[in-house]
C-alpha cells in the first residue's frame, strides 16, 4: 500500500482490516452495531507491503461487494511504527 492514500475502519485498531475511504456502509457487509463504534480515516506514512485486497462477500442482509484490505498486523502496530496517521475519529458514525 503506497503513501498518501486514505483507508479508514469501522471499530477499534487492535484489527488488521481496513477499506477504502469511499467504501459505504452496506457494501461492508458488517455485524449488526458496528457502526456503533468508532469510524476511523487513516492516511498510508510510508509503504505497507504484503497487504491483500479482496471483495467483501455479502452477508448479514447486507450487500457487500465493496473491497477491504487485509493488513499482516493490527492497525495500532502501524500507527505506532508510523505507517498510518490518524486523520479523523469519530464515535458511531455512518458513512453509508
Amino acid at each position: 500500500m503506497k503513501p498518501g492514500i486514505q483507508i479508514d475502519r469501522y471499530g477499534y485498531p487492535g484489527g488488521t482490516y481496513t477499506s477504502p475511504v469511499a467504501t459505504s456502509y452496506p457494501m461492508r457487509a458488517l455485524p449488526p452495531g458496528t457502526e456503533a463504534k468508532p469510524y476511523t480515516i487513516y492516511e498510508v506514512m510510508k509503504p505497507i507491503p504484503n497487504v491483500q485486497e479482496s471483495k467483501i462477500a455479502p452477508w448479514l442482509g447486507e450487500i457487500g461487494m465493496g473491497t477491504q484490505y487485509k493488513l499482516l498486523q493490527s492497525v495500532q502496530s502501524y500507527i505506532d511504527s508510523g505507517h498510518l496517521k490518524v486523520i479523523k475519529q469519530t464515535e458511531g458514525n455512518t458513512c453509508g
